[in-house]
């Protein structure tokens, strides 16, 4: 019985559940009851013996973490003992299982881009503050780091990330807020990563090879900047403004509530450099690249 009890805690803690309502996925709506009495009559050689065999169930199902006991109650009805006077022998039995994820690193794209216009933003903003509030609260804090990346036609990496991919403003050869107009009639014949533009609009051009590596490490100082005057349309800039750039690597939820508060349309919808700079944030070729709580971070695929 004990052996049976064991096999009935750790089948339940491997299950998919919802705690609202104890309804386990994939067993035919049975309560956790029934499935773990099923799992004893499972294990037990001859089942018959058991009678009155009874079970409760109690658990905690959190994000990361799922903690099941069982206990199982019942008698057995004796043989050769009846003739001390004794015809039953009750049992009980009591076993936890406790699953638990070490670490988490997460990463959210989200799109700013202007479909999500209307109520859509402000409900992606509430939604994503919920889960955020989810996965680091319900949770030990160290082990679970979250990365925030806003993507209209392109992502905002935020100014640290930016100055040491974009050319330097002190350079001699940088050429400092061009105009729309200096910047179309000169861009073919000039080398524009040398075009910075004195804003908060830190995004970059990234060329297509790129795509084919994205765990690579980026070059220092050779992206062109995206300029502030790019737009879709009269109304939102293609490179997300200040207050929409990216978080990277974080476990401080009032940083990251921040971010997604500040979240502003952006035209475009560049889903490509948004899931690119999501992948990178879990990609251990960049560990300690992102600064923020988690310098080892993000850690190898297999830790």
């Amino acid at each position: 019985m004990r052996q049976g009890t064991h096999s009935a805690v750790l089948a339940l803690a491997n299950l998919n559940t919802r705690d609202t309502d104890l309804t386990f996925i994939g067993t035919h709506n049975a309560s956790p009851e029934n499935y773990a009495k099923r799992m004893m009559q499972a294990t037990v050689p001859d089942v018959s013996m058991l009678k009155d065999l009874q079970f409760e169930v109690d658990f905690e199902n959190e994000i990361g973490y799922k903690n099941y006991s069982v206990e199982a109650s019942g008698y057995i009805e004796t043989n050769f003992l009846r003739l001390a006077g004794v015809d039953r022998i009750p049992f009980e039995y009591k076993a936890t299982a406790i699953q638990r994820v070490q670490t988490a690193e997460i990463s959210l794209a989200l799109d700013i881009s202007s479909s999500m216009s209307g109520n859509r933003l402000p409900q992606l903003r509430e939604a994503s503050k919920g889960f955020v509030d989810l996965v680091l609260g319900s949770s030990d804090p160290d082990s679970t780091s979250v990365s925030v990346v806003p993507f209209g036609g392109t992502v905002n990496i935020g100014s640290d990330m930016f100055n040491r991919l974009a050319a330097d403003l002190d350079d001699s050869d940088t050429v400092l807020d061009p105009d729309e107009a200096e910047y179309v009639s000169h861009g073919n014949e000039h080398d524009t990563t040398k075009y910075r533009f004195t804003n908060d609009y830190y995004c970059l051009d990234f060329p297509t090879e790129d795509y084919e590596d994205p765990d690579a490490l980026l070059t220092e100082k050779s992206y062109t900047q995206v300029p502030s005057f790019w737009k879709w349309s009269d109304f939102h800039n293609w490179c997300p403004t200040r207050g929409s750039e990216s978080v990277f690597v974080s476990q401080d939820s009032t940083k990251l509530h921040q971010v997604l508060d500040r979240m502003q349309l952006s035209d475009g919808t560049g889903t490509d450099v948004g899931v690119l700079w999501a992948y990178k944030a879990l990609s251990p070729n960049w560990q300690g690249k992102f600064g923020n709580e988690f310098n080892e971070r993000p850690l190898a695929y297999d830790a």
